[in-house]
């Protein structure tokens, strides 16, 4: 399975709203689907990375939006998402 047929099945398991809005690093305001493409288009080895760190705070029941948030804020810098 692919990281990302993996991850969508796992975003729609989870009913994350892909529509809802986060802070990005940069004081900029992304969707969380713009965040979800941003890992997408991430190398293998952060992918794989963030497929762990999320399966671990499935195990613990944490907060996937959360984390998600968290990473609007790197991504943002490293992708220069223009808004």
């Amino acid at each position: 399975m692919t990281f990302e047929t993996w991850f969508k099945t796992f975003l729609e398991e989870k009913e994350i709203d892909l529509s809802e809005f986060v802070q990005a690093g940069d004081g900029s305001t992304l969707q969380l689907g713009d965040v979800c493409s941003m890992i997408l288009s991430t190398g293998e080895s952060e992918q794989a990375k963030i497929k762990n760190t999320l399966a671990k705070i499935d195990f613990y029941n944490a907060s996937v939006t959360d984390y998600l948030k968290h990473l609007a804020k790197a991504l943002n810098k490293s992708h220069r998402v223009a808004i």
